[in-house]
């Protein structure tokens, strides 16, 4: 009789212990995975306005909110002037806006 209390009370805390040990990796697993990346990519917004100045760095964009200014980068412009009507897909890096991509905005015709 001692020989089988022996052998399940060994079994009981083998498998209690293989149980905390998955519970502890399962809660260790689920808290990694809730934060996010450090590398996480900013959400990208876009800006509609009037183009009120271009050069090859930036853009000034004039929108109902005021003046915006975004860093072009490698970003093409062809075809945008100034007083053009655009959209302007952006993500923020730090304190500056970099725009991904310069869209011309359709012109309605009047009737």
């Amino acid at each position: 009789m001692r020989k089988y209390l022996a052998a399940a009370l060994a079994a009981s805390m083998l498998f209690t212990a293989s149980a905390v040990t998955f519970a502890a990796q399962t809660k260790t697993a689920t808290k990694t995975a809730a934060k996010p990346a450090a590398t996480h990519m900013a959400a990208e917004k876009t800006a509609k306005g009037t183009v009120k100045s271009l050069d090859a760095d930036k853009l000034v964009l004039k929108t109902a909110k005021g003046d915006m200014t975004f860093s072009l980068g490698s970003t093409k412009t062809d075809n945008i002037a100034t007083g053009a009507k655009v959209s302007v897909h952006y993500k923020t890096e730090g304190k500056s806006k970099v725009a991904t991509s310069v869209m011309l905005q359709p012109t309605t015709a009047k009737k």
